[in-house]
């Protein structure tokens, strides 16, 4: 209930920023995490909008993450 967005950190070692032309190609956007930290942290997470989206698009776009995050 309520906010924009949600901030996630992945496991496994994902570089965020690596992964964003193949989020791209699958048709979702994020941000990167590391634009978040001052340090040069956070390179696996990313932050996700979805104010605008309804569930079902929501869901696809978690769909569509799967495949970049597989």
């Amino acid at each position: 209930d309520g906010g924009f967005s949600v901030f996630m950190t992945l496991r496994g070692g994902a570089d965020t920023r690596e992964l964003l032309t193949k989020a791209h190609e699958a048709g979702v956007m994020y941000v990167p995490g590391d634009v978040f930290y001052p340090d040069g942290r956070g390179r696996n997470s990313l932050r996700l909008g979805f104010s605008r989206l309804t569930p079902e698009q929501i869901r696809e776009g978690v769909r569509r993450l799967r495949t970049v995050f597989d």
